[in-house]
């Protein structure tokens, strides 16, 4: 009687086969799981930035109130600001949002915070690094605007100027005017 079974060969052959397949299936999962560029990178050119202000304005224009510090180098935002942890989409959940430059690793870096507000657990605070380095981050806010418009009634707008400093920057890398419907908290 003769066992039929796999040869040595053929076995050899089957794995080197499956571990060129895992390698293929972990590069298209690394892929999908990793941002294209780093937030770090991207935040260096003006798309960057202008991807992040563009989130700023979303968030100002939801806040239901607003406070900067009085060195103006922290922003806080108060109101239904809540961002999902792994898609990065809007939850709408009540949050306290606070933008703020921090020291890391010899560098200053622009960091979000946001901590929630409707929940009783040791997570409720979520650390985001926005990019950097930045030598320096400055919220001034500004006297409130009037705005009327034919299909609604007066409203009055918070206005809020930023302004964000490279490391070797003498002239700012960004500034621009935002506008809340939120009200200054002191």
């Amino acid at each position: 009687m003769k066992t039929r079974g796999f040869t040595m060969v053929e076995m050899l052959m089957a794995t080197a086969l499956a571990g060129v397949l895992m390698v293929g299936v972990m590069t298209v999962v690394v892929r999908l799981y990793s941002p294209p560029e780093s937030s770090v990178q991207s935040l260096a050119t003006g798309r960057g930035l202008d991807r992040w202000v563009h989130l700023l304005n979303r968030e100002l224009s939801s806040a239901q109130s607003l406070q900067v510090a009085a060195d103006q180098s922290t922003l806080t935002l108060t109101g239904p600001l809540g961002l999902d942890q792994v898609q990065r989409q809007s939850t709408h959940r009540p949050v306290q949002l606070r933008y703020r430059l921090v020291v890391i690793a010899g560098g200053t870096w622009l960091l979000r915070e946001q901590e929630s507000l409707d929940e009783s657990t040791n997570q409720r605070m979520q650390r985001d690094l926005v990019g950097g380095p930045f030598q320096r981050l400055q919220f001034v806010v500004l006297p409130t605007a009037r705005v009327t418009s034919p299909s609604s009634s007066a409203s009055t707008l918070t206005r809020l100027r930023l302004r964000l400093w490279h490391a070797d920057a003498v002239e700012p890398v960004l500034d621009r005017l935002l506008l809340s419907n939120a009200g200054v908290s002191p």
